[in-house]
């Protein structure tokens, strides 16, 4: 399993021989999301950690503090690897909608690539709602609809959506709901993967267009002054 993961992940990134060799911070959350998407939040020890990133446990209380630091910064930045490299992915001078297959039609190659961080956010979120840990968990999915956003909003506004932020935000919710059950059933089915993402394309196409005929419906038959 985690050779396949490698593998895309070495496939869709861009050469490093130029690169400077890894600090410890950035092998300690390697490890650490290796370890989590594997095994879970709790049950990966900090021992575990060290022993996967070949650094002290010095180390590892020095740039966080404890493991939910360690998890905190595992969420944070394996959220923004995997929305912006989707976004960039999509990030041209193409018209909104083209723009937005572009970004589904990305998806399932990164979603996979990144499947860690996703099962990190399923396992973290099913904690008590007031516990840290699932703090971190919804602060990453807010990033996520964030990101998502500056790809559907530009479609909602084109197609004339009265509330278009206000509907990308809805459907980015949404869009992330929808791929993480995708991820969970298609596992590491890429043709499975790509017909979700595909199908998800269309369902968030068209709840902007019902919108937007909504609300052109409207404007042309406003409701009499009582």
């Amino acid at each position: 399993m985690r050779g396949q993961v490698e593998r895309l992940r070495a496939n869709s990134a861009e050469p490093h021989d130029s690169e400077p060799a890894m600090s410890s911070r950035d092998l300690i959350l390697d490890a650490a999301e290796e370890l989590m998407g594997e095994n879970g939040y709790t049950a990966t020890p900090i021992s575990a950690i060290c022993k996967e990133s070949g650094l002290p446990v010095g180390s590892v209380y020095h740039h966080f503090g404890n493991k939910a630091g360690i998890l905190a910064e595992v969420l944070d930045r394996g959220t923004r690897r995997h929305f912006a490299a989707m976004a960039d992915a999509a990030t041209d001078e193409a018209e909104p909608e083209l723009r937005l297959r572009r970004y589904f039609e990305q998806a399932p190659k990164l979603l996979i690539a990144n499947v860690n961080i996703i099962r990190i956010m399923i396992t973290t979120l099913q904690q008590p709602p007031d516990s840290s840990i699932a703090a971190h968990a919804h602060a990453a999915v807010e990033l996520a609809a964030s990101i998502l956003c500056t790809v559907i909003e530009p479609v909602a506004t084109l197609r004339g959506v009265p509330d278009p932020a206000a509907t990308a935000l809805r459907l980015a919710h949404a869009t992330i709901s929808y791929t993480w059950g995708a991820v969970i059933t298609a596992g590491y089915d890429l043709d499975r993967l790509t017909a979700q993402m595909a199908l998800l394309h269309d369902l968030v196409r068209g709840a902007i267009e019902v919108e937007a005929i909504e609300a052109g419906a409207a404007a042309h038959n406003p409701e009499p002054e009582r």
